[in-house]
């Protein structure tokens, strides 16, 4: 089990201290108010972020990239078109770490994956609302 000390409460709020100020916290339960596309962009622009932001935002100001991998329209191909669609729309962004190949593309890989464990979970919208219902152990 994982075990937090006072030294490592002290140094996360050593980070908040430094960063919090610079921080956009949303507002509580904001996600209350998404639908399975916002969602899952999110989840979407967390694995581009990853290496570089710049993708990200480029990402989020584009609709039309992001109507190109709606969860929706990505719920209803197969897993080959999926991956063809991601890593398009990755590389299109330029993002980091995005191969050509998509066989060897983690991010893509990692795309398709939550992708279909969202849609065995009824979707990112139920599978957030289902975790916002978990209590603390």
């Amino acid at each position: 089990m994982l075990q937090i000390s006072k030294e490592h409460i002290g140094k996360f709020r050593q980070i908040r201290d430094r960063f919090y100020n610079k921080t956009k916290v949303p507002p509580a339960d904001n996600w209350q108010d998404w639908n399975d596309d916002d969602v899952w962009w999110h989840l979407v622009a967390q694995v581009v972020t990853v290496g570089n932001s710049l993708p990200a935002q480029k990402f989020e100001k584009d609709p039309e990239l992001q109507a190109e991998v709606a969860y929706q329209k990505l719920a209803s191909i197969s897993e080959v078109d999926q991956a063809k669609t991601i890593n398009h729309v990755l590389r299109q962004i330029g993002t980091r770490y995005a191969s050509s190949s998509i066989s060897k593309c983690r991010k893509t890989a990692a795309l398709v994956h939550n992708l279909k464990a969202l849609k065995n979970k009824g979707g990112p919208k139920m599978f957030i609302t289902k975790l916002s219902e978990l209590k603390g152990v």
